[in-house]
């Protein structure tokens, strides 16, 4: 019922949250228990956030582990600073996945991302997936990908 998300620890820091992240393994059964009747109410749109990113972990799960032997997944939390919804480890190659709920990018919603991706060489790209229509690179392994499209291109494996 409940699936564990590890920290990711690649990069050293005094600050990184070690405890793992839970999400129920059902988004509908977690919208269900937060009181989500249906789409467009206020509650709905106060968790829009942590129900899409527990909705995309499971789709990574499914579409990742049967494909991918020895894939790993975790998140990564400076404490009071940076996160990263999503760290996909597959060999000795990471792909970091930053989750937002809108149509609309804004510029500091790359500043976690960004930071991973600096700080982590072994790290191939950091994704941002939002609800837009276009593929956007933003900037040096940086790619802004629509939600519809985030699956086929992990499973990829490489930039569009």
């Amino acid at each position: 019922m409940i699936h564990r998300l590890p920290p990711f620890f690649g990069n050293r820091s005094k600050r990184l949250i070690k405890s793992p992240k839970l999400y129920l393994a059902d988004s509908g059964l977690a919208a269900h228990l937060a009181g989500v009747a249906q789409v467009g109410t206020s509650s709905a749109e106060l968790l829009r956030g942590a129900l899409l990113e527990n909705h995309l972990l499971q789709n990574l799960m499914a579409a990742l582990e049967p494909h991918l032997i020895g894939v790993r997944l975790y998140f990564w939390h400076e404490q009071g600073r940076q996160e990263v919804d999503f760290v996909i480890e597959h060999g000795c190659k990471l792909v970091a996945v930053e989750v937002k709920a809108t149509g609309r990018l804004e510029g500091s919603d790359t500043n976690s991302l960004r930071d991973f991706v600096r700080r982590t060489p072994e790290c191939m790209a950091g994704v941002l997936t939002y609800f837009g229509q276009e593929l956007l690179p933003l900037g040096e392994k940086l790619w802004a990908v629509p939600l519809h499209g985030l699956l086929a291109w992990t499973l990829q494996g490489t930039p569009p």
